[in-house]
């Protein structure tokens, strides 16, 4: 029989099962950036000797970044100390052409040989803004300013 007058019950919690769940998160972040520079400037020459060539240069730099970001995110979740599964996938992607303002200076020197043939190279200092950009919520800043140095030889015909 059930009593139509109101009285109270009690329901004692029981627990059923437990899960112990282990969550992993993997963060991959690329960037690919290729640069290029235009410089604008004078141009001093000076010959100490005859087979000595000695330049120095400054002026300002137009640098054309272009670049391309990468963002992977993947989360796996193992339950009682399972196998992992894939819980979740993200990709996001982000690229842009950006014009970078500079200077530089930068000193040359060759070796004159003979009529044909010379020995030359450089070094050069470059003072640039930064790069900075987003791809998701992960941000990159990237400093342009740096060295350049290159030696090679030189035929005149």
């Amino acid at each position: 029989l059930i009593n139509n007058i109101p009285d109270s019950r009690a329901f004692p919690e029981t627990l059923a099962s437990t899960t112990t769940a282990q969550f992993v998160d993997s963060v991959r972040d690329d960037l690919a950036l290729d640069l290029h520079t235009l410089g604008i400037g004078g141009n001093v020459n000076w010959m100490p000797r005859p087979q000595l060539l000695l330049a120095a240069q400054i002026g300002v730099a137009l640098n054309l970044a272009d670049w391309k970001a990468q963002r992977d995110e993947l989360i796996t979740q193992s339950n009682n100390g399972g196998p992992a599964g894939v819980f979740s996938r993200r990709t996001v992607r982000s690229d842009a052409r950006e014009i970078i303002a500079g200077v530089y200076a930068q000193g040359n020197f060759a070796w004159i040989l003979n009529d044909r043939w010379a020995i030359q190279g450089f070094a050069r200092y470059d003072w640039n803004e930064e790069l900075d950009g987003s791809v998701g919520p992960s941000s990159f800043d990237v400093d342009l300013s740096g060295w350049s140095v290159g030696a090679g030889a030189r035929l005149s015909f």
